[in-house]
């Protein structure tokens, strides 16, 4: 069939130039500008794939790695300092860390091989507040519960109990002497049973 308006019969027909789009295509070049304008007129919009799609899909796809090797934890740096969250997903494979890295900021620490047969490991690391911006996106994909609790404690409270300069007096201290306590408490343990 050369004619496009059997297909578009249904199709209210309003103006001439409609009319004259439904004669038969000769050409690639009108069957575009047809196209082209049914698009247009029915509101009907092809999108490329959005960032936001894209960005959804990395998140999930990190929350899998983070899943299965990733640690969530409160850090010191010093002896007298206080805990920062920190981050840290280890790996053989520099593609995946790069992937995180580049998604989430952070950097990647080289580890010492201990036996010159084994596989150079790496790691990913990620602190402070990027590591709280990093739970925030990633908490609603993660699985496992210890680390979702984990996520929850520090995407939630963490920046409410943290004092700024650092200077905590001691009703704030003791705030965050209790929210260390309840992040390192271990929630119910699983059992596993055998099927």
């Amino acid at each position: 069939m050369n004619s496009v308006s059997g297909v578009l019969r249904g199709l209210p027909t309003t103006s001439a130039r409609y009319r004259r789009l439904l004669r038969p295509v000769d050409s690639v070049r009108a069957l575009k500008k047809l196209l082209t304008f049914l698009l247009f007129w029915s509101k009907v919009r092809i999108y490329p794939i959005s960032k936001v799609i894209l960005m959804n899909l990395n998140f999930s796809y990190a929350a899998g790695l983070f899943d299965g090797e990733g640690t969530v934890t409160l850090s010191k740096r010093h002896k007298t300092s206080k805990r920062v969250p920190y981050l840290e997903l280890s790996n053989t494979s520099v593609e995946l860390l790069l992937f995180m890295k580049t998604t989430f900021g952070g950097c990647i620490c080289t580890h010492k091989k201990t036996k010159k047969h084994h596989t150079q490991a790496r790691s990913w690391r990620c602190t402070h507040n990027a590591a709280i911006s990093c739970l925030k996106k990633l908490l609603p994909y993660l699985r496992e519960p210890e680390k979702i609790r984990r996520a929850t404690l520090i995407a939630k409270e963490y920046k409410h109990v943290t004092v700024r300069n650092g200077k905590y007096s001691l009703a704030q201290h003791t705030a965050k002497t209790a929210f260390e306590a309840r992040f390192f408490q271990r929630s119910r343990s699983l059992t596993l049973t055998s099927y």
